[in-house]
């Protein structure tokens, strides 16, 4: 494995763990199936091994189904290879749906004139880095300016345009600015 391979499994790895609550949450919704508010100290025990002994067989049947088969790679680039070994099927299939892509768009600076108080283009251009989920339409600009002042910038609205993008997240549209 390659040292770019590991860099970026170590980093997706990274934004994939869990935070507590979620966790507690999972475990929570796994026993429901089990438990309930009425289940009696004695009947505890028995549904508690009856759910431990339906965790074993599902993961031993997710780890058969792992084994006998191999799921096609969406993009084919060698790190999906890498997850494609690592992961059992459900976990692959779940990561490979997330479909996050990025873009570089480039555009001019733009600066405010203090005479007119206009923004005027300049003739400097950057570069500016679009991350955009296509299952759940949410996308991020590196310009930060939905996040500092509250309104979706024109390369997150270039990306959507690319992307044939009818409709807005409700992540671009902040209560304070509705009427």
């Amino acid at each position: 494995m390659m040292e770019g391979d590991a860099n970026a499994m170590a980093a997706y790895f990274h934004r994939m763990r869990m935070r507590s609550t979620q966790r507690v949450e999972s475990m929570n919704s796994f026993f429901d199936k089990y438990l309930k508010k009425q289940t009696r100290l004695y009947e505890f025990v028995q549904q508690y091994c009856k759910a431990m002994e339906r965790r074993a067989e599902d993961e031993k049947q997710a780890d058969a189904d792992s084994a006998r088969f191999c799921h096609q790679l969406v993009f084919d680039f060698p790190i999906e290879r890498v997850f494609q070994k690592l992961y059992t099927s459900a976990k692959f299939l779940e990561w490979s749906m997330k479909k996050v892509l990025e873009y570089t768009i480039e555009d001019r600076v733009w600066v405010r004139d203090p005479n007119t108080r206009k923004d005027v283009p300049t003739r400097r251009k950057c570069e500016y880095e679009v991350k955009y989920n296509s299952n759940s339409y949410e996308a991020w600009c590196i310009c930060k300016l939905m996040e500092s002042s509250g309104i979706i910038c024109r390369h997150i609205i270039a990306v959507f345009e690319k992307n044939d993008v009818e409709e807005v997240h409700d992540m671009f549209i902040l209560r304070r600015w509705i009427l």
